[in-house]
Protein backbone atom coordinates (compact mmCIF):
# COMPACT_ATOMS: atom_id res chain seq x y z
CA UNK A 1 0.00 0.00 0.00
CA UNK A 2 1.26 3.17 -1.00
CA UNK A 3 2.50 5.46 2.61
CA UNK A 4 0.82 8.39 0.28
CA UNK A 5 -3.04 7.11 0.58
CA UNK A 6 -2.32 6.28 4.47
CA UNK A 7 -1.17 9.87 4.94
CA UNK A 8 -4.27 10.98 2.99
CA UNK A 9 -6.73 8.94 5.25
CA UNK A 10 -5.71 9.78 8.05
CA UNK A 11 -5.72 13.86 7.57
CA UNK A 12 -9.30 12.73 6.18
CA UNK A 13 -10.18 11.13 9.75
CA UNK A 14 -8.77 14.52 11.34
CA UNK A 15 -10.32 16.66 9.26
CA UNK A 16 -13.92 16.24 8.49
CA UNK A 17 -16.14 18.05 5.71
CA UNK A 18 -19.42 19.65 7.58
CA UNK A 19 -21.36 16.96 5.70
CA UNK A 20 -19.20 14.10 6.85
CA UNK A 21 -19.34 15.22 10.53
CA UNK A 22 -23.50 15.19 9.87
CA UNK A 23 -23.53 12.31 8.47
CA UNK A 24 -20.92 10.35 11.21
CA UNK A 25 -22.71 11.12 14.14
CA UNK A 26 -25.28 9.00 13.10
CA UNK A 27 -23.13 6.36 11.92
CA UNK A 28 -20.13 6.29 14.94
CA UNK A 29 -19.90 4.52 17.48
CA UNK A 30 -21.92 1.88 15.95
CA UNK A 31 -25.48 4.48 16.90
CA UNK A 32 -26.62 3.33 13.81
CA UNK A 33 -28.35 -0.27 13.84
CA UNK A 34 -25.46 -1.71 15.51
CA UNK A 35 -23.52 -1.43 12.33
CA UNK A 36 -19.81 -0.75 12.57
CA UNK A 37 -18.67 2.27 9.99
CA UNK A 38 -14.92 3.41 9.79
CA UNK A 39 -13.89 6.83 8.42
CA UNK A 40 -11.82 7.21 5.15
CA UNK A 41 -11.25 3.91 4.77
CA UNK A 42 -8.45 2.18 2.08
CA UNK A 43 -10.18 -0.33 -0.14
CA UNK A 44 -7.98 -1.61 -3.19
CA UNK A 45 -6.29 1.42 -4.41
CA UNK A 46 -9.21 3.70 -3.43
CA UNK A 47 -10.08 5.56 -0.25
CA UNK A 48 -14.22 5.28 1.03
CA UNK A 49 -15.57 8.09 2.63
CA UNK A 50 -17.91 5.15 4.73
CA UNK A 51 -17.62 1.61 4.80
CA UNK A 52 -19.41 -0.64 6.67
CA UNK A 53 -17.15 -3.96 6.66
CA UNK A 54 -19.76 -6.37 7.98
CA UNK A 55 -22.21 -5.23 5.01
CA UNK A 56 -19.75 -4.59 2.78
CA UNK A 57 -21.45 -1.05 2.30
CA UNK A 58 -19.33 2.31 1.33
CA UNK A 59 -21.44 5.31 1.89
CA UNK A 60 -19.46 8.16 -0.75
CA UNK A 61 -20.45 12.45 -0.47
CA UNK A 62 -19.93 14.14 -3.37
CA UNK A 63 -19.67 17.78 -2.69
CA UNK A 64 -18.89 20.41 -5.77
CA UNK A 65 -15.63 18.53 -6.59
CA UNK A 66 -17.16 15.64 -7.92
CA UNK A 67 -18.76 17.60 -10.76
CA UNK A 68 -16.48 17.53 -13.80
CA UNK A 69 -16.24 15.49 -16.05
CA UNK A 70 -12.70 13.74 -15.11
CA UNK A 71 -14.53 13.36 -11.36
CA UNK A 72 -17.57 11.86 -12.38
CA UNK A 73 -15.27 9.36 -14.77
CA UNK A 74 -13.24 8.75 -11.87
CA UNK A 75 -16.31 7.84 -9.38
CA UNK A 76 -17.15 5.85 -11.96
CA UNK A 77 -14.53 3.80 -12.34
CA UNK A 78 -13.97 3.56 -8.59
CA UNK A 79 -17.98 2.61 -8.35
CA UNK A 80 -17.36 -0.40 -11.20
CA UNK A 81 -14.18 -1.48 -9.30
CA UNK A 82 -15.78 -1.91 -5.87
CA UNK A 83 -18.93 -3.04 -7.27
CA UNK A 84 -16.67 -5.88 -8.50
CA UNK A 85 -15.40 -6.71 -5.52
CA UNK A 86 -19.07 -7.28 -4.14
CA UNK A 87 -19.22 -3.89 -2.26
CA UNK A 88 -22.34 -1.92 -2.48
CA UNK A 89 -21.98 1.78 -3.03
CA UNK A 90 -23.96 4.44 -2.03
CA UNK A 91 -23.57 8.17 -3.31
CA UNK A 92 -24.93 10.95 -2.10
CA UNK A 93 -24.87 14.98 -2.64
CA UNK A 94 -23.27 17.20 0.18
CA UNK A 95 -26.01 19.56 -0.04
CA UNK A 96 -28.70 16.74 1.00
CA UNK A 97 -26.80 15.86 3.77
CA UNK A 98 -27.42 19.09 5.04
CA UNK A 99 -30.70 20.18 3.84
CA UNK A 100 -32.25 16.72 5.02
CA UNK A 101 -30.36 13.97 6.26
CA UNK A 102 -33.72 11.52 6.88
CA UNK A 103 -34.18 10.35 3.50
CA UNK A 104 -30.23 9.56 3.54
CA UNK A 105 -30.74 7.55 6.59
CA UNK A 106 -33.73 5.68 5.56
CA UNK A 107 -31.58 4.35 2.68
CA UNK A 108 -29.09 3.24 4.48
CA UNK A 109 -30.82 1.42 6.57
CA UNK A 110 -32.44 -0.34 3.89
CA UNK A 111 -28.93 -1.25 2.47
CA UNK A 112 -27.99 -2.45 5.74
CA UNK A 113 -30.84 -4.55 6.20
CA UNK A 114 -30.40 -6.89 3.02
CA UNK A 115 -27.86 -9.09 3.16
CA UNK A 116 -24.16 -8.49 2.19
Amino acid sequence: MSDYRVVLAREGRKELTIPEARLWFFLRDRRFHFHKFVRQKIIGRYRADFYCHEQRLVIELDGTSHDGTDAQAYDFERTQWLEAQSIRVLRFQNRNVMNDIQPILETIKTQLLEPA
